[in-house]
C-alpha cells in the first residue's frame, strides 16, 4: 500500500507541494535569523523574537478565514494560487534584499506566515477526499513525515549558505512546488455557501464553536494541540540546554535537531505502517507516556550536569557522560511524538464533518499555535522564577503524565491494548491480514474463531481493529486471572446450554457492539477443529448478524497450547491471524425449530472448516508439507501406525520415503503416473509419499469393501470400460485393468515387484521388510477398485 500511495497522483502531488512549501518557510527564516544574529548582533534578541512573532502571528489571524476559503472553493485551485503567491513573494525577496531592506525581508517573512495559513487547511483537507479511508493513516504520515523532514533541511541549508544564494534556491523549490500543484486533482467545493467572514475574529470565535460541538474532533485538536506544545518546547529548550548546561559547540545543537525531526519522521511512517489502514488511537497514550518518561529521563541525565569549562566540539561531545543517553532521549522522545499525533491527524479527519473539515482544520492550526505560545510563556515564567532547565523537564514529565491518565481516562482500553500488541509482536511476530473484513461487515457483526490457546482471548483483544465483547464460558468467566482480563476487553458469561443466557449477546449485537465467541467452547486438544456447539449459529440467526470467521494460526503450537504433550512445543511460535470475508447465516424458516438449530450448527461448521481450507496453503507441495509437519512435531514424534501397532516416527517416515523415491525414479524415469495396487496399511503411505517425492504422481487402487465402479478412474483416466473388481477377478481379467492403465500412461506396480524393483532383503537390509508382511484378501471377490490421486 505505502508504494502505490507515494506513486499515486492522488497523493504524490499533493505531498511534493507540502515539502517544497513547508522547506520555503524553513530555510528562509532561519536564513533571515542567521542574517539578524550576524549583521546586527546587538539587537539579535529583539529581531530573533520579532521575526518569530511575525511568521506565527498569521496562523492566528486567518486559518479561521483559510478554512473558510478552503471549504468554498476547489482546494486544488486554491493550492495553485497559493503556490503563485509563494513564487512572487519570493522574487520580492530576492528583490528586496539587494535594495539592501532588512525590514522588508522581516514583512516578507510575515507574508510567507499567512501563506503558510492559507495553505494548512488545503493540504490536510486534500488528504480524506483524494485518499480511500484505509490509505487515509498512512497519507497523514507521509504529510508529518515530509513536514519535518522540510524543517531539518530548511535548517540545515538556511544556516550554511550565504542568505543570496538561499533566496535564489526559495525562487527554484517555489517554482517547482507550483508545479507539482498543477497536478492535484480537483476537490469542488463541499460548502459553496460558505460565508467568507470579513472580520477575522469572528471567523475565529466560528471555527471554534464547530469544533467544540463535535467532542471526538475537539478533544482529538487538544491532544495535537499538546504535541505542538512539546515540540515547540524541545526545540526552543535546545538552545539553552546545549549552551548553559552542556555547554556545546553550534554543530551539537545542529545535531540534537537532525535528531529530533528524524525521529518524528520515522515515528510518523512507522505509526501509518502499524495502523494497517484503520484509523484508531490505540497508540496515542502509550506515545504520551514514553515521552513523559522521556523528559523525565532527561531531567535525570542533566541535573547536576558537569558543565565544561570551555565549549565542546561534536567529536568531543560524545566522550562526555550521558551523551549517548542523553541523544537516544531526544530521538525516542521524537520517535514517539510522532506515534502520538498521527492518529490524531487521521482520527480528526475522518471524524469532522466533511461540509466543514477545511476550516475544523484552520481552527485547529489557531489551537496548535496559541499552545505553542502559552508553553513559550509559562517556561519564560518558570525561568524567571529560578527553575533551571533540569527542571523544566522534570515538569513537562509531569504534565504528560497527567495527559496520559486523561486520554486514558478518554480510551480505558487503548493503553493495554497498545502494550499487548507490542508484546505480541516481538515475542510471537503476530501477523495479521484481512482486518478490513470486520469493517466491512457493518454494525452487527459476531466473529467465530477456532480455539488453539490459552493466548487466543489476548491475541483477538489486542488486534482486533474494533472493541470487541467476549462470550466467556460461566466456568471460565468465575476464574481469577478474568478480573485482569476484563481490563483489557468487555466479557460476557455464556452457558451453551442455557439459551436464557444468549438474551445478553443478543442484546448487545442488536445495539451495534461487535461480539466474539468461540464456536467449539474449549481448547483444541487435538490440534484440529473439535465439536462446534449451535449456540453461536443460533445467536448469528437470531440478530441476524454477519459473522466474520477468524483462523488463528501458530499458536497451538505454544507453550500455551493443550498439544504439549503430544507435539513438540516452543515458547514463542510465529502466530498469523486471518479474518475472513463476512456471511450471513440463513435457514428457511418453515423448518421446526429443531431443524433450524441443526441447520445453523451444519452451517457454522462448514464455515469454520472452511475457513480452516481457505487459509491453509493448498497449492504447497504435498512433500514439503511433509517435511514441515516434521519440524513442527519433531523428528521422534509419531506419524502413523498400522493395525499390528507398529508406528512410524517422522524421521523413519520420511527416511523411508526417499530411499523409495530414489527407486521408483530409477525404475520409472520416463512415466508420470504409477498406478500402486497396495493393501491398506504403512506401506500404502510410504509408498505415496515415495512418489511425491521425486515428483511422480501416484495412482492408488486399493481394495475395499463395497460395489463401487470405477467412476474416479474413468473420470481422470478416461478409460474406455467400466467394470467392478469381482468381475475382474472371476473372469481373470486382472491383466486387463493394468492393460488399460497402461495404455493411459500408468504404470502398475504389485506388492511383489517391490522385491523385485529394490532388492528389499540385500540392498536395504529390511528397512521395508513390513511392506511383505501382507496377507491374502479372502473377501476379494467382494471389493471393488477406486481410483483416489493426489
Amino acid at each position: 500500500m505505502a508504494e502505490q500511495i507515494l506513486k499515486s497522483k492522488r497523493f504524490l502531488p499533493l505531498m511534493l507541494t507540502q515539502f517544497l512549501g513547508a522547506l520555503n518557510d524553513n530555510m528562509f527564516k532561519n536564513a533571515l535569523l542567521l542574517m539578524v544574529t550576524v549583521k546586527m548582533a546587538s539587537k539579535a534578541a529583539v529581531l530573533s523574537n520579532v521575526i518569530a512573532a511575525l511568521f506565527i502571528l498569521p496562523f492566528f489571524l486567518f486559518s479561521a478565514t483559510a478554512g473558510e476559503f478552503a471549504d468554498k472553493y476547489d482546494k486544488g485551485r486554491v493550492a495553485r494560487v497559493l503556490k503563485i503567491t509563494e513564487l512572487l513573494l519570493m522574487i520580492s525577496a530576492l528583490i528586496v534584499f539587494y535594495a539592501q531592506s532588512l525590514w522588508g525581508l522581516i514583512i516578507l517573512l510575515g507574508c510567507m506566515g499567512a501563506q503558510s495559513a492559507f495553505f494548512g487547511p488545503v493540504k490536510y483537507a486534500l488528504l480524506p477526499e483524494h485518499l480511500k479511508q484505509d490509505e487515509l493513516a498512512l497519507g497523514n504520515a507521509y504529510i508529518e513525515a515530509s513536514t519535518y523532514m522540510a524543517i531539518l533541511l530548511g535548517l540545515v541549508l538556511g544556516t550554511i549558505m550565504p542568505i543570496s544564494w538561499v533566496l535564489w534556491l526559495l525562487i527554484t523549490f517555489s517554482f517547482c512546488g507550483l508545479t507539482a500543484s498543477m497536478f492535484i486533482p480537483a476537490a469542488p467545493s463541499v460548502r459553496q455557501n460558505a460565508q467568507i467572514r470579513k472580520n477575522i475574529f469572528a471567523a475565529t470565535a466560528n471555527t471554534l464553536k464547530v469544533i467544540y460541538q463535535n467532542k471526538i474532533v475537539f478533544r482529538c485538536i487538544l491532544g495535537a494541540t499538546w504535541f505542538w506544545m512539546i515540540g515547540a518546547f524541545v526545540v526552543v529548550q535546545i538552545y539553552p540546554l546545549s549552551g548553559n548546561v552542556l555547554n556545546v559547540s553550534n554543530t551539537v545543537i545542529t545535531f540534537f535537531l537532525i535528531l529530533f525531526s528524524i525521529g518524528v519522521a520515522i515515528g510518523s511512517v512507522f505509526c501509518g505502517h502499524l495502523m494497517k489502514g484503520f484509523v484508531h488511537a490505540t497508540y496515542t497514550p502509550l506515545s504520551a507516556l514514553a515521552m513523559g518518561i522521556c523528559f523525565y529521563v532527561l531531567y535525570v541525565l542533566t541535573n547536576n550536569y558537569p558543565t565544561p569549562s570551555a565549549p565542546v566540539s561534536l567529536a568531543h561531545f560524545f566522550q562526555a557522560p550521558h551523551s549517548v543517553s542523553i541523544s537516544l532521549c531526544i530521538f525516542v522522545m521524537a520517535f514517539f511524538g510522532g506515534l502520538y499525533i498521527v492518529p490524531l491527524n487521521t482520527l480528526m479527519q475522518k471524524t469532522a464533518s466533511k461540509a466543514y473539515l477545511a476550516s475544523i482544520i484552520g481552527g485547529n492550526n489557531i489551537l496548535n499555535a496559541l499552545g505553542m505560545a502559552l508553553i513559550s510563556i509559562l517556561t519564560i515564567i518558570l525561568l524567571t522564577f529560578g527553575i533551571s532547565i533540569s527542571e523544566l523537564f522534570l515538569f513537562v514529565a509531569v504534565l504528560s503524565v497527567g495527559v496520559f491518565f486523561y486520554i486514558c481516562k478518554l480510551l480505558p482500553n487503548a493503553f493495554w491494548r497498545s502494550v499487548l500488541r507490542a508484546v505480541f509482536e516481538l515475542l510471537f511476530k503476530v501477523k495479521v491480514s484481512g482486518a478490513q473484513n470486520v469493517r466491512r461487515a457493518g454494525k452487527n457483526v459476531l466473529i467465530v474463531a477456532n480455539h488453539t490457546s490459552l493466548l487466543d482471548g489476548l491475541l483477538i483483544a489486542a488486534f482486533m481493529p474494533d472493541d470487541v465483547a467476549f462470550a466467556i464460558n460461566t466456568e471460565w468467566s468465575k476464574k481469577w486471572f478474568m478480573k485482569l482480563f476484563s481490563l483489557f476487553v468487555d466479557f460476557e458469561p455464556l452457558n451453551p446450554t442455557n439459551p436464557m443466557s444468549m438474551r445478553a449477546l443478543i442484546g448487545k449485537i442488536k445495539n451495534g457492539q461487535k461480539v466474539m465467541i468461540f464456536p467449539e467452547g474449549r481448547i483444541t486438544i487435538t490440534g484440529g477443529l473439535m465439536k462446534i456447539y449451535e449456540g453461536a449459529g443460533m445467536i448469528a440467526y437470531k440478530t441476524g448478524a454477519r459473522v466474520v470467521p477468524l483462523r488463528i494460526n501458530g499458536a497451538n503450537f505454544s507453550k500455551f497450547s493443550y498439544l504439549k504433550n503430544k507435539i513438540k512445543t516452543k515458547w514463542f511460535p510465529s502466530i498469523e491471524m486471518t479474518f475472513l470475508k463476512p456471511k450471513k447465516m440463513t435457514v428457511d424458516s418453515s423448518l421446526p425449530k429443531r431443524q433450524q438449530r441443526h441447520a445453523v450448527s451444519m452451517q457454522l461448521y462448514d464455515l469454520m472448516t472452511d475457513m480452516l481450507y481457505a487459509t491453509s496453503n493448498v497449492d504447497e507441495h504435498i512433500f514439503t508439507s511433509l517435511l514441515k509437519a516434521g519440524k513442527q512435531y519433531g523428528a521422534k514424534s509419531k506419524i502413523a501406525e498400522d493395525t499390528n501397532r507398529k508406528a512410524l516416527t517422522y524421521r523413519s517416515f520420511i527416511q523411508k520415503s526417499y530411499v523409495l523415491g530414489r527407486a521408483y525414479q530409477k525404475a520409472f524415469e520416463d512415466e508420470k503416473y504409477i498406478g500402486l495396487m497396495l493393501p491398506n496399511g504403512l506401506a500404502d503411505v510410504v509408498s505415496f509419499y515415495a512418489l511425491q517425492s521425486v515428483d511422480k504422481v501416484p495412482v492408488m487402487l486399493n481394495f475395499s469393501h463395497g460395489q463401487t465402479q470405477f467412476v474416479s478412474c474413468v473420470q481422470t483416466l478416461k478409460l474406455k470400460t467400466v467394470i467392478t473388481a469381482r468381475e475382474f477377478i472371476e473372469k481373470g481379467r486382472l491383466e486387463h485393468l493394468e492393460k488399460a492403465l497402461i495404455e493411459n500412461g500408468v504404470r502398475v506396480i504389485y506388492l511383489e515387484d517391490f522385491a523385485r524393483l529394490i532388492s528389499l532383503k540385500t540392498k536395504l537390509c529390511g528397512m521395508f521388510d513390513f511392506i511383505c508382511r501382507t496377507e491374502p484378501n479372502d473377501k476379494a471377490d467382494e471389493t471393488a477398485v477406486v481410483l483416489f490421486t493426489s
